[in-house]
């Protein structure tokens, strides 16, 4: 790799050292992973885009989900749902706190994404 190229994609480079996505991209407004990237000077690269979540609210149907708090390892059914709140164990919990204390048992976030 010569010094332009280190210039050119050292942002892209370190993430990539870091564990994260890198992609590439394709045809049309497509970006597709990779996982080995050639860091040729002709195509255009990007660290792959995190995705923003908000709370889930009253119109995702909850119950009888099993959520897994993040501090303990420790699984709950969610028993009931109102506008604001889902019921875990006797513990009325809000959106927010659902979505930054819990996941689901294969470890997805408990809120759903954002368009941005």
């Amino acid at each position: 790799m010569t010094r332009e190229e280190a210039k050119k994609w050292g942002k892209e480079i370190q993430a990539l050292a870091e564990g994260k996505t890198i992609q590439i991209h394709s045809h049309g407004p497509s970006w597709l992973d990779i996982s080995d990237p050639s860091w040729n000077m002709d195509s255009e690269y990007r660290i792959k885009p995190e995705s923003k979540l908000e709370p889930f609210d009253s119109s995702d149907t909850l119950l009888t989900l099993i959520v897994v708090r993040k501090s303990d390892g420790a699984r709950f059914l969610i028993t009931g749902q109102t506008q604001k709140y889902v019921l875990i164990i006797n513990e009325w919990i809000s959106y927010g706190d659902l979505l930054n204390s819990y996941e689901f048992l294969d470890g997805i976030p408990c809120g759903k994404a954002v368009d941005e």
